[in-house]
């Protein structure tokens, strides 16, 4: 009935496939404060903390800047808005922690 494939990448068009087709599913790891907690999230599609994570493993700074440099803008902006959207649950989830706490 099909084969079953499990894919790790940072490359957008595979991550915008796996969004848009039934086929797939998608989940990323959780990351907080750029640091991984090793929690795979079912449905999210995550940012790439590779450079953040060179950055803390203390690559060669040129090397680092080069890799900026080659990132094109389409995954620069997927990126940014990602990053922005996981603030944001990671609000919500805050906040529905802290309202079930208020009504104990």
């Amino acid at each position: 009935a099909g084969a079953r494939v499990a894919v790790t990448t940072h490359f957008l068009e595979l991550k915008q496939l796996a969004s848009s087709d039934e086929r797939f599913a998608v989940a990323g790891m959780q990351f907080v404060e750029n640091r991984p907690t090793y929690k795979m999230v079912p449905g999210a599609v995550g940012e790439s903390f590779a450079l953040a994570v060179a950055e803390r493993l203390r690559l060669p700074a040129k090397v680092i800047a080069r890799a900026n440099e080659l990132l094109d803008s389409e995954t620069r902006q997927v990126g940014d808005l990602i990053k922005e959207l996981e603030g944001q649950r990671a609000e919500v989830e805050t906040r529905a922690v802290e309202m079930a706490e208020a009504r104990e």
